[in-house]
């Protein structure tokens, strides 16, 4: 028999964010908007050595891990997170909601995201089991529900 390799893990985190210019009826202030929140999305991801792998709308995803071999991964996702909330939501009349999961697999990371995404209240960042228990040292946490917790900040 052979060795079995592990694939290695990555974070996926998935964000939504929502402006009060989103139904406005004025292109070019929604797009001025989006380009903003675009460009906070971006810094905070590549902040955190993560990268964003796509984005549709108000919806962005961002893969940590899949590029460096530093195994913290999982607490500079969900760092990138809360800090994309903060700065998204710092005196504007915006929403954010974000997910994050960790995997083996980044196709089960994207689908479990995907599936917590719409159960994550306004204004609040949700983790799965897997990435709290990677990172419960280092980050304040409250359990949510079904074995899902939300990050506070910084332990």
């Amino acid at each position: 028999m052979g060795t079995t390799t592990q694939l290695p893990t990555v974070a996926v985190v998935l964000v939504r964010a929502r402006s009060q210019w989103d139904s406005s009826g004025d292109p070019d202030r929604t797009a001025t908007e989006l380009s903003n929140m675009d460009t906070v999305v971006r810094e905070e991801v590549s902040r955190f050595d993560g990268f964003v792998a796509a984005r549709v709308g108000t919806l962005w995803q961002a893969v940590f891990g899949a590029r460096t071999g530093a195994g913290d991964h999982d607490e500079r996702a969900v760092l990138a997170a809360l800090n994309i909330r903060r700065r998204l939501t710092d005196g504007e009349s915006r929403t954010v909601r974000a997910a994050v999961v960790s995997s083996e697999v980044s196709i089960k990371a994207l689908d479990d995201c995907h599936t917590l995404l719409p159960r994550v209240p306004s204004m609040e960042v949700w983790v799965s089991e897997q990435t709290h228990q990677r990172t419960e040292s280092k980050i304040d946490y409250r359990p949510a529900t079904s074995g899902m917790w939300s990050a506070a900040g910084l332990a």
